[in-house]
């Protein structure tokens, strides 16, 4: 190499030196313009400058530097809801300086992680999304950004705040301020401030209307004051929170918790019937027809006849009294038809009486002309089958060789039968039980039975007792 070259070489190597020289100067000037650290802006002015000294105040109240560091991350938060970046980029930078000024460094970690974690849903913002790393925002050098004069400003510290939670745009945002400002002042120990931001809490609660939405945030901020929950200011909000919720359970209809503890389907319609009847005295209508369309409901699930049969004339009495005459007609008619098809004939008869008491509550005379009628023809039937049953039993009896088997069998189904008064039929068995006793005949003679027997026959006009 000859010595032109050498000289050109060692020139470009000085010049390479001192590029280098400045290049490193300039990256570690921390107020170098092309610094890549996120909080480095420009100087704040007005509401961010009175802010930020409203938060040096608030904070300054902390009695330890780890809740200073969480009434710092709760304020950013705040902002960071309604937009307010540079307040932001200055709570971030007093969120670094106190977390390097601790010394113990499980606190610092706590820190560290807790206001990476806030700060996740913010990542894609691009002033602040690296700091939700750990990592970067540990290593991260704060950045010292300078303030305008604040000297002269005379607003009081609670205006800024309450400016901030009036900027929110919706009262979903509004109530995420109004928990985070909460917070911090819990944090700095400023109890009774904290209190005025749980009210405004519950003003955005009470403007949120999505149930789903207004009761996940209410869990939300509940879980987030767990740590204060003994402190009394807290403890009365969450009582509040606590009603709110309450407010948000689905009313649980009056009729059906009428019925709620009735397993009888039966009784359930006749709680119900009467129930509506109530609704409509009060002037409730839509909600009395409501309560016998449950009652309908449950009435048409029931399998067995005679109980759908007596629920069906419950149903009726009430639609009457509830001025449905034509619907209760109707149901009533179906009652009738749901009778006919009962057997044997002693249910028949049981849910017939049944029926019958329900039809005396009621003041429709044409119901109880028609539920007589009905009876009537029961009654004849149960008769007609009675004394069909008595011929066929007495058949049988006359079968008995030995006399005094036979008239004792005779005398047994005239007493089982007695109360049922089937009419000639049973008084011509009297009379010939009477004439038994009285002439000695397969039975001992006896003149006391025989007259008792004809007294029982005459009574029930045997011509000849």
């Amino acid at each position: 190499m000859n010595k032109r070259n050498k000289i050109i070489l060692t020139f470009a190597s000085l010049i390479c030196i001192f590029a280098l020289g400045a290049i490193i100067n300039n990256g570690s000037n921390p107020n170098s313009q092309d610094t890549t650290n996120p909080l480095q802006g420009k100087a704040t002015d007005g509401l961010a400058a009175v802010q930020k000294t409203a938060f040096g105040i608030l904070t300054s109240k902390a009695k330890t530097q780890t809740q200073r560091g969480k009434a710092l991350e709760h304020l950013a938060l705040a902002n960071l809801y309604v937009g307010n970046m540079d307040s932001v980029m200055n709570i971030l930078t007093d969120c670094q300086k106190n977390i390097q000024e601790i010394e113990a460094i499980a606190e610092k970690r706590i820190l560290i992680a807790s206001l990476s974690k806030s700060l996740k849903p913010f990542a894609e913002n691009k002033e602040i999304g690296v700091l939700s790393d750990p990592i970067i925002l540990a290593l991260s050098p704060p950045v010292e950004t300078k303030d305008t004069e604040t000297n002269e400003v005379t607003l009081d510290t609670e205006n800024p705040f309450m400016t901030l939670v009036n900027s929110a745009k919706s009262p979903e945002s509004k109530l995420l301020v109004s928990q985070n400002l909460t917070l911090a002042n819990l944090y700095a120990n400023n109890n009774e401030n904290a209190k005025r931001f749980m009210s405004s809490c519950l003003e955005a609660l009470s403007a949120i209307t999505v149930h789903e939405e207004k009761e996940k945030l209410i869990k939300s901020l509940s879980l987030s004051l767990t740590e204060f929950a003994e402190v009394t200011e807290v403890n009365n909000f969450i009582v509040k929170l606590e009603s709110v919720k309450e407010l948000l359970k689905p009313k649980q209809d009056p009729a059906l918790s009428l019925i709620e503890k009735i397993q009888d389907p039966q009784g359930q319609v006749k709680v119900l019937c009467d129930f509506s009847v109530t609704l409509m005295k009060a002037g409730e209508k839509e909600k009395s027809n409501a309560t016998i369309e449950k009652a309908q409901t449950i009435i048409a699930a029931i399998k067995d006849k005679g109980v759908q049969a007596i629920s069906l004339t419950h149903l009726s009495v009430a639609q009457f009294n509830c001025e449905l005459k034509e619907e209760s007609k109707a149901t009533l008619s179906t009652a009738i038809a749901s009778i006919k098809e009962i057997e044997p004939i002693s249910e028949k008869a049981v849910t017939l009486n049944e029926i019958i008491a329900a039809i005396e509550e009621s003041g429709n005379e044409n119901d109880k002309k028609l539920i007589l009628t009905q009876s009537l023809g029961i009654a004849k039937e149960i008769q007609k089958r009675s004394n069909f049953m008595m011929q066929q039993t007495l058949s049988l009896a006359s079968q008995f060789e030995e006399g005094k088997e036979r008239a004792l069998a005779i005398q047994q189904i005239a007493e089982a039968i007695e109360s049922s008064d089937a009419g000639l039929e049973l008084a011509n068995l009297k009379f010939k039980l009477g004439t038994l006793f009285h002439n000695g005949i397969d039975l001992e003679k006896n003149t006391a039975q025989a007259t008792a027997w004809y007294q029982k026959a005459a009574q029930l006009g045997h011509p000849n007792a």
